[in-house]
């Protein structure tokens, strides 16, 4: 008989075998637990993650130890940061740790980098220094790092940022190949993965040097009749006859010969020097003067047909042969050549595929909408003429401008449009003044990577994330400068205010105020936080320190332009007692803004954050000094009354000045610059005159007119629409004489127009003993003829005085008219 199935009985049988199971299993899993090891990482549903904090070994091949010895360091720091505690791995004989980033040589890889992880390592993959590297800082990235200013204190993690590293990643493919700020390129270059690749500096010095003119003097530039020596100085020396068939052999074969010493070398530069001086023979004139008419172009000749010619030419002789096409690494090669000042146009013509033009454009200059449009047009026009691959030289900085230079909207404009055209080399020079710079390196270096980044995201993780809790009053701060920048810049021209002493005057007092009060109120919110000490409150306190060498320039222009247009107020009318006492106040104020200046900027200067200012600091600052003391001599006040460390000096010049002795007047020779015939020194013009004893140098440019001047039509001189011109003579002068140096001129001057008066002493070999710019002529209108009157003293030794008077930057109603030009040397009474 068949057993009798009983439901109840099923259910218990079940029943008991599903509680044995379970028994089993707590037990089993209770004593793989307790043997699992401490290393083993926390399993997350669906993924098996390698967690930074479970980090103890970073294993590196030996022979990239010391290449990538910084990068490791950043890496380890940045897992620490993560709770991690990571050291190099030193034991080469041991086995393969676990709980660890093990980098292996992939031979076969040519570029970039892999990363694969597992529960216990993370593998990466590369075949050179720059592959590790750039899996370094990716590692870094995922880990939520971010190194948004150069040094220590650039480190900020996001609260979002992955406490894992991912399970596998190769290495993203930048948007830019070439990404550089210069010369940012150390420790925030390296962690935001700038990077160099092609050569295009200026470069045809060193090609058409003195021992191809001896060889070759027909290669070389005839400039105002005659053919002047190299000097191998790309700044000095002239282009050479870009129509001289040698002129392409000579280049050609000093490609070849680079590439064929260096076969690792992707290209060669055949930039122009960074000059204006162009041969002037007849054949190059029948290039430039087409039918008779110069083309201008930004009011600059246009050389970009006669230039890009040449380059042209270069590249068929070199790249026929095909040996030279690739560098023995598989690369293509090319010539390259500054789309530079004078070649700033696009060619006529198609480029040769292997030339590299580089498109050379301050966008900053974006904000004035009509630059900003023939730009892009430019852009569009370089993008269109053949070439392979174009790159861009931009001006983006930073030092050696004194104050916040901002203009992230235009980066995040001029970026994304320059990638969408083709361009993908991108250089700037950046001398990165952090605190003042602020988001610009990295919104720049995040921007290179990927243009389709949105740059108000990005601006929006910079202050947030580095700022904290004064965020909001850090980005107003920058926000301000950038917002008056924009409205108060004016016209577009070339890098305008670099170098420029009285650039300053785009901030008002008031601007300087409101900017001042933005980081009083940030650095409030950091003391209220309780946040005094950490990263946010250093951070606040580099911007803090570099604003405040800003205000210190500031105070030391104001008062200057104070002093300056004080003194033109006395020459020009006659109240002795209230001017002298007004001007001795005026010049006490400057001395001391002056030196207050001098003695902060000595001091910020040496601090790392800071240390880019040092290049203002080189900047040539114009003196009202010798000014004020002759519109002083006016007036009823002496030397008694100026508190300076210089009183002995004053006073010996001012009892000079002010005595009834004799004077030895008409040093300078033909002082009313009475003018003879005109001419026309070459086919670019204009036709100027002819001013006995004075030498006139400029540089050509499409409305640029020397005349003289307005009123008499027989003598003074009067310049207008100068890209730059310079009067000069020479003047034998004594040691440690007196002079006074007289001039009646009148003018128009525009803000970035540099119209300046110069003295270049020199002793007997003709040494300098120093230059000094006595007078730069103030933004505005004198409406009428106003005289300057400077109080001189010669350095000891001094033989002969270079005077000169030059006109710079000129903007469209800009204008110097000069009358008379008198120096006299002075003799007290006995």
């Amino acid at each position: 008989m068949e057993p009798r199935f009983s439901m109840s009985i099923f259910i218990k049988y079940s029943a008991f075998r599903w509680a044995l199971f379970l028994l089993v299993a707590s037990t089993f899993c209770y004593e793989s637990a307790a043997r699992a090891p401490a290393w083993k990482p926390e399993r997350e549903l669906g993924a098996a993650r390698l967690s930074a904090h479970s980090l103890q070994w970073v294993v590196v091949p030996d022979e990239y130890k010391a290449k990538l010895s910084k990068s490791l360091d950043d890496l380890t720091t940045v897992i620490e940061k993560k709770g991690g505690a990571a050291t190099l791995w030193e034991n080469t004989n041991a086995p393969t740790p676990k709980r660890a980033i093990i980098f292996e040589i992939d031979a076969e890889r040519t570029s970039g980098f892999a990363i694969r992880v597992d529960r216990t390592r993370a593998y990466v993959y590369a075949n050179s220094a720059k592959g590790f590297q750039s899996a370094i800082y990716e590692i870094c990235r995922k880990l939520g790092a971010r190194w948004y200013w150069g040094g220590d204190i650039g480190l900020a993690f996001l609260e979002s940022g992955n406490s894992w590293l991912p399970r596998r990643l190769k290495g993203p493919k930048a948007a830019f190949v070439q990404r550089t700020l210069y010369p940012v390129g150390s420790d925030f270059g390296r962690r935001n993965g700038l990077t160099g690749k092609y050569s295009f500096n200026h470069n045809l010095s060193r090609i058409f040097d003195r021992s191809a003119f001896e060889k070759y003097p027909e290669v070389f530039a005839e400039i105002g009749g005659r053919v002047r020596p190299p000097t191998g100085s790309p700044k000095y020396d002239a282009q050479p006859d870009f129509t001289e068939p040698k002129s392409v052999e000579l280049a050609a074969e000093a490609v070849r010969q680079h590439f064929l010493e260096n076969p690792k070398a992707n290209s060669f530069s055949l930039s122009i020097n960074d000059n204006s001086l162009y041969d002037e023979s007849p054949a190059t004139e029948r290039v430039i003067a087409k039918d008779g008419l110069v083309e201008f172009f930004r009011a600059r000749p246009n050389y970009t047909d006669l230039v890009f010619r040449f380059t042209n030419a270069v590249a068929e002789q070199v790249f026929r042969n095909p040996d030279m096409l690739k560098t023995s690494q598989g690369e293509d090669r090319y010539v390259t050549a500054l789309a530079y000042y004078t070649t700033e146009q696009s060619p006529s013509f198609g480029l040769h595929p292997r030339v590299m033009p580089v498109l050379t454009s301050d966008r900053a200059q974006w904000h004035n909408p009509d630059y900003r449009a023939e730009d892009k047009a430019l852009i569009k026009r370089w993008a269109d003429s053949g070439a392979e691959r174009i790159a861009t030289w931009d001006y983006y900085f930073g030092a050696p401008y004194p104050y916040p230079r901002q203009f992230s909207q235009w980066i995040g404009e001029s970026i994304p449009y320059l990638h969408e055209s083709g361009v993908d080399v991108f250089f700037s020079q950046l001398p990165s003044v952090w605190g003042l710079d602020g988001p610009k390196a990295w919104l720049t270096a995040n921007l290179l990577r990927d243009p389709t980044q949105n740059a108000e995201v990005l601006l929006n993780e910079f202050y947030t994330n580095f700022f904290g809790p004064a965020a909001g009053p850090i980005r107003s701060f920058y926000e301000l400068a950038e917002l008056t920048r924009n409205e108060r810049e004016g016209a577009a021209s070339w890098i305008k205010f670099y170098k420029d002493e009285a650039g300053i005057e785009l901030f008002d007092l008031e601007t300087i105020r409101q900017m001042r009060s933005l980081l009083s109120k940030a650095e409030h919110l950091q003391q209220k936080d309780g946040a005094s000490d950490c990263p946010y409150m250093q951070r606040v306190e580099v911007v803090s320190e570099a604003f405040s060498y800003t205000e210190a320039y500031a105070r030391f222009h104001r008062s200057r332009n104070a002093l300056t247009d004080l003194a033109l107020a006395v020459l020009r009318h006659d109240q002795p007692e209230q001017d002298g006492m007004a001007l001795i106040s005026a010049l006490g104020d400057y001395q001391t803004a002056k030196a207050a200046f001098v003695e902060l900027s000595k001091i910020i200067t040496e601090k790392p954050m800071h240390r880019a200012l040092s290049q203002f600091n080189k900047v040539m600052q114009s003196d009202p000094l010798p000014l004020a003391l002759g519109a002083l001599a006016k007036t009823n006040y002496g030397s008694a009354d100026i508190v300076s460390e210089n009183r002995e000096h004053i006073s010996a010049l001012l009892t000079a000045l002010k005595s009834s002795g004799t004077r030895r007047c008409n040093l300078v020779k033909n002082p009313e610059l009475a003018a003879g015939a005109r001419e026309k020194r070459n086919f670019l013009g204009p036709e100027i005159p002819e001013f006995k004893s004075w030498k006139i140098q400029y540089r050509p440019s499409q409305h640029l007119r020397l005349t003289t001047a307005a009123e008499s039509r027989h003598s003074g001189i009067r310049a207008s629409g100068a890209d730059i011109v310079a009067l000069s003579q020479r003047i034998p002068v004594s040691s440690e004489q007196h002079y006074v140096l007289e001039i009646e001129a009148e003018w128009q001057v525009s803000p970035d127009n540099r119209t300046r008066v110069q003295l270049n002493w020199k002793s007997a070999d003709g040494s300098s003993l120093g230059k000094d710019i006595i007078m730069r002529l103030p933004n505005g209108a004198t409406n009428s003829m106003q005289l300057l009157r400077f109080a001189l003293t010669a350095p000891q030794d001094a033989h002969e005085l270079n005077l000169g008077v030059i006109a710079n930057r000129q903007a469209e109603n800009d204008f110097i008219e000069i009358t008379r030009i008198d120096l006299c040397e002075l003799t007290p009474a006995r």
